[in-house]
Parts: structure tokens; sequence; C-alpha cells
């Protein structure tokens, strides 16, 4: 399944960037689309609703059915990890009538799905919720880098082994003028 991402560092105002992945569980077609249509979609609901572009965002979600911030020394994870093993996403399966199965060793919502909130999973809802977990986070200067990630880095990578291979790219690309390219 192809990862595709989204950037639009000014989108409504110049202090407002749009930033998203999208990593196919729904497959390629689910993934393209979101990835066409959440700017516009967006758009639509803060000139519906201009007050709050958190609540933009997650009637742009629900109309199409979230990483990291960091300084020079840690990471800080500002999303929740939407799986089974997350009590709070655990209970809001259940209440929705879901069953929480382990299958060969890994906990799985009605013994299908490693997640609990996906956009594409049709067959899944109300379990496999398409809504949006959104945060608003004011950054300073000391945090130099926001970085969206899948399950596909988040599985395999823990948060120190990502901060070295940021540093060791950072380090290779020590120049703000080429890392302002990338």
């Amino acid at each position: 399944m192809p990862t595709l991402s989204l950037v639009f560092p000014e989108v409504v105002r110049s202090d407002v960037a749009l930033m998203a992945v999208f990593d196919g569980h729904g497959g390629a077609e689910c993934s393209a689309y979101c990835c066409a249509h959440l700017p516009a979609e967006f758009v639509r609901a803060l000139n519906s609703s201009p007050n709050s572009l958190e609540d933009s965002l997650k009637q742009a979600f629900e109309r199409l059915a979230a990483y990291v911030l960091s300084s020079p020394t840690n990471l800080r994870k500002i999303t929740n990890a939407h799986v089974p093993t997350n009590e709070e996403e655990a209970r809001r399966v259940e209440q929705d009538g879901g069953q929480l199965l382990y299958i060969q060793g890994e906990l799985r919502v009605n013994g299908v799905l490693n997640l609990t909130r996906a956009l594409g999973d049709i067959g899944g809802r109300p379990m496999i919720s398409p809504k949006a977990d959104t945060i608003v986070v004011e950054r300073d200067v000391s945090q130099y880098l926001l970085l969206l990630t899948c399950d596909g880095i988040s599985e395999l990578f823990n948060d120190s082994e990502v901060l070295d291979m940021i540093k060791s790219f950072v380090a290779k690309h020590s120049s703000k003028r080429e890392l302002a390219s990338i």
C-alpha cells in the first residue's frame, strides 16, 4: 500500500499549515482520494464555521468518511496511538459494540484490524472510527521539526531511533538553505 502525504504551508492564513499522511490502509484509492480532497473539505468546513480550525479539520475528516514535535534533544508525541492496546481507544471500541480479541498474539478489533481509527474501513464502523483526533500545539523556536509518520514508521522504530535518524540527516544537510529545499 502506498503512503501519500500532503503539505500546504499556508492554508487560509500564513500561520496555518495543513499536513497529513495517508498510509493506504483503506486501499490506494482511499489514500489518493483523501489526499486530493482533504484540503478542499477543510477550507469548506472553515468557511462554514470560521471560529475553530480544529473543529473544521474534524468536519473535513467526517466528510471524507493523526506525530511528533522535536527539540534538539527529545521527541514529544502529540497524538495518541489509535490501536486496541490504547485504553481510551479500547473503551471507545467496546462502547461502540466492538470486541477486542487476541489473534496470533496481537490485539485486534473484532479479531480483524489492529487499529481503531481509519478512513475507508467502512465495514468496521462504528468501531473503526473515521473521526479525526486533533490537537493544537503552540510552537516555539526550540522546536525545529514537525514529523508526520504512519504506523509503518512507529511500529518499526522507537522514538530514540527516529530522533537519531533525524539528527544524522540534519548533520549531513546542515546548511539551512539545504534543509529548506527538502
